[in-house]
């Protein structure tokens, strides 16, 4: 799974064994090097050789691990009926986690502590900046491999490939250290100390109780860094988005913060001997910063600056552009999180520095610390990702990690007074520890969601735009919108579904097409449930017994009764059954072929995880999950990805549906729509008796303007012959080469859409009577005009083109067809940008449930817009619905008087019974 119990629970496991491998080998190393100071370091390289075996065989055994894990799962029903993994489930999947990464954490764990032994040797005195610059090389070398991993070699050569990198590297590192132990072989076994450390006595009595207070200490440092880093995680999601670019970019500024830090923390503790005051001042500094830098990001002008260095490079190379988004993120992730990384980073080496007395517990020492700092790491992790975010939130959160760091201070003073050389004086604590409650103070005065309206649009942050707002365990979630005209779900500060008419339309069209063109649909399982559009209209279909919600939020679906006065209750309908579990996880769990429909329209698909959802793999499954006959409906958003990666993923659908056709759901959100083992085809006269048979099915098709078999056929946008050609050659995208995650569209401003996927010459095969026999020649006219508007606009720049959507020309010259087409629909009109404002509002209203809101915005339109047909028939079909038949034929009346022909007007007079027509 992706959700952040699995990230914290498998980052405490792997820290976990990092701590006690530390702390083991720590404990282990004094007893080597006492008999042979080199043996630390063949040891180290034995160590190595042991994570490269077993990483090799984590990497070969977790791609099986899937069908074992949805094997050993199960659902329980919550009081809310809905249903959850069981706690087995997780357990086993966990205790997984456990067999796989114990093992070598523990391992890796052990080789820190090996060479600190080893580097370290009799030089005591010199132990913080020592081990201060491993420490700082050690983490340079993790913030290199993060950031070369996601910015090169997973994009270029994939995961498998990656790894053996990595393994590789890691037997390099037990060659490296083997030969230098055999270099080394035959030294003298200890060297006599000289300098400052022949004066250090032995030992010191009050280092033992020093020690444990300086645990405690670093524990709680610890404990708030990786607190700190949930933090930042979770703020710089829901500002930037939750793309892979702002994952790396953030781990690697904090493993850089870490590897200066611990250099200067040595460094200067080298040249002053007063570790603990300069721990004093890294941990307030520390306080000062992250608090302030959370509080002064704002959304608003990190946008600003990303829209401007968008227009600055947006006739350079990609490579530039690339460059130039890398540094606006950057600048701000190192400007949050740079410096207190920094402060806390130099928390290891002092802390050595100051409990280092004695050359017979060098390694005991070390291990005890890097213990206790990665026990508090696991406790922070665990405790702000599962329990601290969701009950007191981001905000919350960053003020309790401050308090453990003032806390730290105060028990750090206690161990420096115990040791002879470390007091650190009585005026220094004070200021520190005082400056410290002071901000924390002033941190807790902040109104309670100060830092999380920071998240949102500025433009949309005034209270009454507001409709909700929450911190859930994986998301901020904020409903916003304009009161009565339109309300959206934003998630991790991005616009994920809403109410507005383009939304409508293409989720919608998820259900209603597949239903439309079959024989019977029985059981459905929607694929994120958003605001609900889609489950709202499979539940308009009648023959649909079952439908299955999957989503991986519950905060998400808890959120659904804001959307009621436009959706209903979707929920809260018998026929629904809600499984709260990542749709990966669910679909394996099921026995067999289960369903008649599987919608898909996932978050973003640049978003880090999302590309799990369009892979060859994962449409296999879906695949097999379908019963014969069964549809697969999918979102193809063809704006969020580049040119290549678009391709990819069609082929990956087109591989497991070889008769896949490619479908228009609003503008640049098209839709893949496979079957399995049968034809996919639309019957005019099946549509027309499914309407005729069902009112308030007409009703939503109505508000879609897809309430015409003429309609239904304009979706067409490709044939499988037409896709197959587009996509000859390309390799589908696959599980082990996510190259989804990479392809944000700010980086590719230059490329253009691949054009080739859109052909319209070969309706027959989506519709093989349209042209036959099955459309009135009335019907026939409007469908050439209607295609005939859509060719041009999926040729035209407006679709073709990455960055802000370019309107196409007021004066565009179209046929008599096409002219015809456009005033008698409102999708075309829209299509073309030709939909005046409250035209649209009207719409908006409607979909709200405000019928007599939108009546009031069409009265007003048509009083200055008379000769607009298409409101006036649209104002007369809101006359109809609200029993009023004698103003629904006036308006009527008023459009065929001026055009007999006018195909709207028509429709609405034969549905309204009118008779006969004028």
């Amino acid at each position: 799974g992706s959700t952040v119990y699995s990230a914290a629970l498998v980052t405490g496991i792997f820290m976990s064994g990092l701590g006690i491998g530390g702390f083991l080998a720590g404990r282990w190393a004094d007893r080597a090097f006492d008999v042979d100071p080199v043996r630390p370091l063949r040891w180290y390289a034995g160590f190595e050789l042991g994570i490269a075996l077993l990483a090799g065989l984590a990497m070969l055994s977790i791609p099986q691990l899937a069908e074992l894990s949805a094997w050993a799962s199960s659902y329980v029903e919550g009081p809310d009926g809905w249903h959850r993994l069981s706690a087995f489930s997780s357990l086993f999947r966990y205790g997984c986690a456990v067999v796989l990464l114990g093992p070598v954490t523990l391992l890796m764990g052990g080789t820190l502590t090996l060479l600190i032994r080893f580097l370290v040797a009799d030089e005591v005195a010199s132990a913080g900046w020592r081990i201060g610059a491993l420490y700082g090389v050690n983490t340079a070398g993790a913030a290199l491999g993060c950031l070369l991993t996601d910015t090169l070699l997973v994009p270029s050569i994939g995961l498998r490939a990656t790894q053996s990198i990595a393994i590789g590297l890691n037997l390099l590192a037990a060659l490296g250290a083997y030969l230098l132990a055999r270099s080394l072989h035959g030294r003298a076994p200890h060297a006599a100390p000289s300098g400052p450390a022949a004066a250090a006595p032995a030992v010191e009595p009050a280092v033992g109780s020093a020690t444990a207070w300086v645990a405690l200490a670093i524990a709680l440092t610890g404990f708030a860094s990786m607190a700190m880093q949930i933090v930042w995680f979770r703020h710089l999601i829901s500002l930037f988005g939750g793309t892979r670019e702002v994952f790396s970019l953030l781990l690697t500024v904090i493993l850089v913060g870490i590897w200066l830090g611990s250099l200067a923390g040595g460094g200067l503790e080298r040249l002053t001997r007063r570790p603990v005051q300069i721990f004093l001042l890294a941990q307030v500094a520390f306080v000062l910063w992250a608090l302030n830098a959370l509080l002064l990001l704002d959304r608003g002008e990190v946008l600003i600056a990303m829209r401007e260095q968008f227009e600055a490079t947006r006739d350079a190379a990609t490579w530039v552009r690339s460059i130039g988004r890398y540094q606006v993120l950057l600048g701000a992730t190192a400007w949050v999180v740079g410096p207190p990384a920094f402060f806390s980073g130099a928390a290891f080496p002092l802390a050595n520095a100051i409990v280092q007395r004695s050359r017979e517990s060098v390694g005991r020492r070390a291990g005890l610390l890097y213990l206790a700092n990665t026990c508090g790491g696991v406790a922070g992790s665990l405790l702000a990702g599962l329990w601290l975010l969701p009950r007191i939130g981001v905000q919350g959160t960053a003020g309790l990690a401050a308090a453990c760091v003032v806390a730290s201070m105060f028990v750090l003073e206690r161990g420096g007074r115990r040791l002879a050389h470390g007091a650190p004086g009585r005026l220094l604590p004070v200021l520190c520890f005082g400056l410290g409650l002071l901000v924390l103070a002033g941190w807790s005065r902040l109104p309670d969601d100060r830092l999380v309206r920071t998240t949102l649009p500025p433009h949309l942050r005034a209270e009454e735009n507001v409709f909700a707002l929450s911190e859930g365990v994986n998301e901020t979630i904020a409903i916003l919108g304009v009161p009565g005209v339109t309300m959206n779900l934003w998630t991790n500060g991005h616009n994920m579904s809403g109410t507005n008419f383009a939304a409508q339309r293409y989720m919608r069209a998820f259900v209603h097409v597949p239903a439309l063109i079959s024989e019977q649909l029985e059981n459905v399982m929607v694929m994120c449930f958003g605001v609900g559009n889609t489950t709202r209209s499979a539940l308009l279909h009648p023959g649909i017994r079952r439908v299955d919600v999957v989503d991986l939020s519950a905060d998400v679906l808890e959120h659904s009764r804001h959307f009621a006065p436009i959706n209903g209750h979707p929920l809260e309908d018998p026929r629904v059954t809600v499984y709260v579990n990542d749709a990966r996880q669910h679909l394996r769990m099921l026995p067999g072929e289960t369903y008649d429909l599987i919608t898909g329209e996932p978050p973003p698909i640049a978003f880090a995880g999302v590309v799990n959802l369009y892979t060859r793999e994962f449409f296999e499954l879906v695949r097999n999950r379908l019963r014969p006959g069964g549809m697969a409906s999918y979102w193809l958003p063809l704006n969020q990805v580049n040119e290549a990666v678009a391709r990819s993923m069609v082929r990956a659908f087109l591989d497991v549906f070889p008769e896949a056709i490619l479908l228009d759901g609003y503008r640049h959100h098209l839709m893949l729509l496979g079957r399995k083992d049968a034809p996919l085809e639309m019957d005019p006269a099946r549509f027309r008796a499914r309407l005729a048979a069902d009112p308030a099915l007409r009703r939503e098709l109505f508000g879609m303007a897809l309430e015409t078999p003429v309609d239904l056929a304009g979706m067409y946008a490709a044939s499988p012959a037409t896709l197959r050609r587009a996509t000859e050659g390309v390799a589908p995208l696959r599980d082990d080469h996510p190259t989804l995650e990479y392809a944000n569209p700010a980086m590719h401003a230059d490329a253009r859409l691949p054009g080739d996927l859109v052909a319209l010459d070969d309706l027959e095969v989506w519709c093989p009577s349209c042209r036959s026999g099955g459309l009135t020649p009335e019907e026939t006219s409007r469908l050439a005009g209607y295609l005939e508007v859509i060719g041009i606009y999926y040729g035209s720049d407006s679709f073709l083109l990455f960055g802000p959507s370019q309107p196409l020309p007021a004066d565009l010259p179209l046929s008599p067809e096409a002219a015809r087409a456009v005033a008698s629909h409102f999708y075309l009109s829209d299509v073309l940008g030709r939909v005046p404002l409250e035209h649209l509002a009207a719409f908006s209203a409607l979909w709200h449930g405000r019928i007599d809101v939108a009546t009031e915005h069409l009265v007003r339109f048509l009083a200055s817009q008379p000769e607009h047909r298409l409101a006036r028939v649209q104002l007369a079909e809101l006359w109809a619905i609200r029993g009023r038949p004698a103003e629904a034929r006036e308006q009527l009346e008023r459009v065929l008087a001026a055009d007999p022909e006018h195909a709207a007007a028509l429709r609405a007079w034969s549905a309204a019974g009118f008779d006969p027509r004028p």
